[in-house]
């Protein structure tokens, strides 16, 4: 009885030798081993040769226990190299290079697609996963805290612009009854050049700020006498800049990035702004002209953005499908080896798949991806 009872142990050792998860093959091991010690004597004759078949099918399932958890710490320590690597990416960005809106919006889009690869890296060592995740935790918030500052520190900037640019209102408002045209015309012109150099203002105030510079400047060439031929040699040049900028306006439509295309409409905007009148007779058909080719622009970044958002959207459906599928399998009930194999290349070929898909939108993409890391 003793006999049959190990080599029953025997014989499921040696099929624990062809399972294919490694981890559950070895703790069955322990159990057959537990119940190895409970078995009763056999006879001494052929003690050493069961007990020895016993063993070798043992050291084989061990061995491929040892070998699984050496290459899931090469795979950890190579995760903790490249782990390294972004957090020296972002802890090198030097932020005070970072002097415009622009150049910040291009790097945090650099930092949020490293944080992006962070997200799809495993584990590192135990002993240096907490440790790198607090670096990686360090740098990132420093760059965002040196963003934060700086749009802070703009904020103020635009501020103490537009109180600037009341005050040269204010001067070119107390031009308006001068009677001493050459001097009046050289101090208005003098004024004109301080607004340009000014920068900009909250955008907020934009609109009414200028309104009112644009007012008190044709207020003054309405009620001072100003030479005609000055008069008319500005809004000539006027005309020509306003001209130039629809051109370069209409440019825009053959440029295929769309981020680009709509960063430098919204600076030829500023400009256009920052231009003073034109003719009259011109004014209604220019605007026309550049306005439609504003509206087609911004009809492209649209669309644009619109099918990103649907692409998002598919990606999401696809990345929840994936989820709900893995969640099933969690929840299956497996009783042998045949269906853990079975079910293990299921959630493998969906995390194939997972890896196929593009990101989904920004206020979805955590809780899709936290709900998939779980589910694995």
């Amino acid at each position: 009885k003793n006999l049959e009872a190990q080599t029953s142990l025997c014989e499921a050792a040696e099929k624990l030798q062809d399972a294919p998860d490694v981890v559950v093959a070895f703790r069955k091991l322990q159990e057959l081993h537990e119940q190895w010690r409970e078995t009763g004597p056999v006879a001494k004759d052929i003690r050493e040769e069961i007990w020895q078949r016993f063993k070798n099918a043992s050291t084989e399932i061990n061995k491929k226990y040892q070998a699984f958890f050496e290459k899931l710490k090469e795979a950890e320590t190579e995760n903790l190299v490249r782990k390294t690597a972004i957090c020296e990416t972002i802890e090198s960005i030097d932020v005070t290079a970072l002097t415009s809106f622009k150049a910040w919006e291009t790097k945090t889009e650099e930092v949020m697609a490293l944080q992006e690869t962070w997200k799809t890296i495993g584990f590192a060592p135990k002993k240096s996963n907490t440790r790198i995740f607090e670096r990686y935790r360090a740098a990132c918030d420093a760059f965002f805290l040196a963003k934060s500052n700086f749009y802070k520190g703009m904020k103020e900037n635009l501020n103490a612009n537009l109180e600037k640019k009341k005050a040269l209102c204010e001067k070119v408002e107390a031009l308006k009854d001068s009677t001493q045209w050459t001097a009046t015309a050289n101090e208005l012109v003098k004024l004109q050049k301080e607004w340009k150099e000014i920068g900009q203002v909250p955008a907020t105030e934009i609109t009414n700020l200028w309104n009112n510079y644009h007012f008190l400047v044709e207020k003054f060439y309405d009620k001072v006498k100003i030479n005609r031929e000055l008069r008319d040699l500005d809004l000539k040049k006027n005309l020509e800049a306003k001209i130039e900028l629809c051109e370069k306006t209409e440019e825009l439509l053959l440029e295929k990035s769309v981020t680009k295309a709509f960063k430098l409409l919204q600076k030829y905007h500023d400009e256009w702004k920052e231009i003073g009148p034109v003719p009259q007779e011109k004014k209604d058909e220019l605007w026309e002209r550049f306005k439609n080719t504003t509206d087609k622009i911004n009809q492209v970044r649209r669309e644009h953005y619109s099918k990103i958002q649907e692409e998002q959207q598919a990606n999401y459906d696809a990345k929840v499908a994936i989820c709900e599928k893995i969640e099933e399998v969690l929840n299956d009930s497996i009783n042998s080896i045949g269906a853990w194999q079975k079910k293990s290349n299921d959630v493998n070929d969906l995390f194939k798949v997972w890896k196929t898909l593009g990101p989904a939108q920004k206020k979805l993409n955590d809780e899709i991806w936290a709900r998939f890391k779980g589910s694995m």
